[in-house]
Formats: C-alpha cells, sequence, structure tokens
C-alpha cells in the first residue's frame, strides 16, 4: 500500500485542479476577514471570527466532490486502475489508498483555510468570543464531516468507470443533501412544527443531525449540543460507504 499512497501523492503535488482548489480555500480565508474589517470601519458592523470562520462549510462538500470525482475518475480513464491490479496490488489496498489519499487532500484544503481565516481574522476582525472548547468542537466535527464527504464521494467514483458521469452524480448528492437538510431546518423552524412532538418532528430532528450537510448548518449557528451524535452519525457514514464500496469494487468488472 505504501507503494500505492506514494503514486497517489506524486500526483496530487502534480495536480493543477488541486493546488487550484488549495489556492482558493486559502484566498478565501484572507479575502473574509479583509472584507470584514473593512466593512467594520467603513459602517461600525460588529463582526465576530465565530461568524466568518463557518463560511466554507456551505462549499466544503461540493469541493470534495470536484476533487474527488477529477482525481480518482482518472484512474479509470487513463487505465491506472488495471495497471495496479496486473502489479499484483489486491482491489481492497487500492480502494483504501484512493481514499486515504483524498481524506488527507480534503483536510488540508479545510485546514488551509481555517489556519488563514483564524490567523488574519484575530488580528483583523477579533479574537474568538466563543470559548475554545466550543470552538474546537465545530472545528473538529466540520473536519470530520468533510472526511464523510470523501468517503461518499470515493464510494461513487470507484464503483463507478466512467468519469464524467461519477463527476455529474457526486455534484448532485452534494446539492441533494444541502437541499435536503436546508428544507428540514425551514421545516423545523416553522411554526407548525416548533411546538410539536411528533414523530415526524422526531424524524426531521434526526435528519437535521444524521447529514454531514445538517451538522455544517447547525454549526454555522454555532450548535454543538449535537456533538456526539454528530461524530457517532458521521463515524457510522464513513463505514458504511466505505464497506459498500470496497464490496462492489471487490466484483466489478473492470473493463
Amino acid at each position: 500500500m505504501n507503494n500505492l499512497l506514494s503514486a497517489y501523492f506524486q500526483r496530487l503535488f502534480k495536480s493543477r485542479l488541486y493546488w487550484c482548489l488549495l489556492g482558493l480555500m486559502i484566498l478565501s480565508g484572507i479575502i473574509i476577514p479583509i472584507l470584514a474589517h473593512r466593512e467594520m470601519i467603513a459602517y461600525g458592523t460588529d463582526y465576530t471570527l465565530e461568524s466568518r470562520l463557518v463560511w466554507h462549510f456551505l462549499i466544503i462538500g461540493f469541493i470534495v466532490a470536484i476533487f474527488c470525482s477529477w482525481f480518482l475518475g482518472t484512474d479509470y480513464s487513463d487505465g491506472t486502475i488495471r495497471n495496479k491490479i496486473i502489479a499484483g496490488n489486491s482491489r481492497l489496498k487500492i480502494y483504501i489508498s484512493a481514499l486515504l489519499i483524498c481524506v488527507i487532500a480534503s483536510v488540508i484544503l479545510v485546514l488551509a483555510h481555517q489556519i488563514t481565516i483564524i490567523g488574519l481574522g484575530t488580528w483583523l476582525i477579533a479574537p474568538f468570543k466563543t470559548d475554545i472548547h466550543t470552538i474546537s468542537l465545530i472545528l473538529g466535527i466540520s473536519i470530520l464531516a468533510t472526511i464523510t464527504f470523501t468517503g461518499i464521494n470515493t464510494m461513487i467514483v470507484m464503483i463507478n468507470q466512467n468519469k464524467a458521469s461519477s463527476s455529474i452524480i457526486c455534484l448532485v448528492v452534494s446539492l441533494l443533501m444541502f437541499g435536503i437538510s436546508f428544507y428540514v431546518l425551514s421545516v423545523l423552524f416553522s411554526s407548525d412544527m416548533a411546538h410539536s412532538d411528533s414523530i415526524v418532528k422526531q424524524i426531521y430532528e434526526f435528519l437535521n443531525i444524521f447529514l454531514p450537510t445538517g451538522q455544517l448548518l447547525n454549526l454555522i449557528n454555532l450548535q454543538v449540543t449535537q456533538a456526539t451524535e454528530m461524530i457517532i452519525y458521521n463515524i457510522l457514514i464513513l463505514v458504511i460507504s466505505t464497506g459498500t464500496g470496497i464490496m462492489v469494487f471487490e466484483q466489478k468488472n473492470l473493463k
């Protein structure tokens, strides 16, 4: 597996798309606090670093979908997957190494943004007003949700040999999850549901915390009261998506 990971890292370092995505995350981490600082000076707007830190939660699912579908899809379009099998690598090792490289790459994207915006935002906006325990939970769960996104997208790409369709499916799945989470939140905040104790409300509350997109929307509002459930559900989704992906990939007829 070390050889597989080494080859993946070499491709990653040469990937223009990845460097562009990394640059985008760093650039956004620079621009957001600068714009907030300018508005604070010009209009007396009162911003907190916490409110600016969470913006990337809205796009990270799409960033991961773009990267995973392109990076892993290239293995199929270039025939690299077959070459790895011919070289004696097991399908399990191929799948796990693909997942690991995407997880590492995705986490770096998130950390690059967070480190940049925290460093610059502390200076241009203000230090954190929320306690360090809550901030740590927000950042930690956001990284775990990113890993969950990566597991889902890796599964989609590894069981689909068509690079173009994999890209579309990954983006559509991300869009659907965000759409569902936005809808669930709107229902939970509606007057009809606010004072209800129905089974339907419990289902919506479950979906709100179960989906990684719902978790990120809660983190945007600095809601970490169900942090334990969020962590458990992320791990559960990651295990299910990875297990399913491995089983299908093991049986797949590679053309």
